[in-house]
């Protein structure tokens, strides 16, 4: 029997991970191309969930208002930054934007995976000493 390459290029397209090295090989009077899609399928969810494939991030910002003008940005900041890291944030970065009276807002700025909680995270945030609220004003899709 002649075996023959078959392109995924529906798994491909489903996935979006990788897929263009992955080929499989059929038997002509075995295998049908389903039960193919179906292994591929199979193979890329376990990769998936060992942490193998890199799932989409998402670019966040949280404006988080101090409960008065006199607070200490820097405890904040390492506070914010480490409820962050432990919630699978990464490139964390800070910026103060002045408000008004010489109030100032906290921008937090950081990476998360699609598959992580964004509302655990923003609660934390407002839930620190001295933050009186903490809201997401931007979440866009990292390419």
């Amino acid at each position: 029997m002649v075996e023959r390459k078959i392109n995924l290029s529906v798994a491909r397209a489903k996935l979006g991970a990788e897929v263009s090295n992955i080929f499989y090989y059929k038997k002509q009077s075995s295998l049908n191309k389903n039960y193919l899609l179906n292994k591929a399928n199979e193979h890329f969810i376990n990769k998936i969930l060992q942490n193998k494939i890199m799932v989409g991030s998402m670019n966040i910002k949280i404006k988080m208002m101090p409960s008065s003008p006199n607070v200490n940005f820097d405890g904040i900041k390492k506070k914010a930054k480490s409820v962050v890291e432990n919630n699978k944030g990464k490139n964390i970065s800070f910026e103060e934007e002045p408000i008004a009276f010489g109030l100032k807002a906290l921008i937090v700025y950081f990476i998360l995976p699609e598959d992580a909680e964004l509302e655990i995270i923003e609660n934390k945030l407002g839930e620190l000493e001295n933050v009186n609220s903490a809201e997401t004003i931007d979440m866009r899709r990292a390419i």
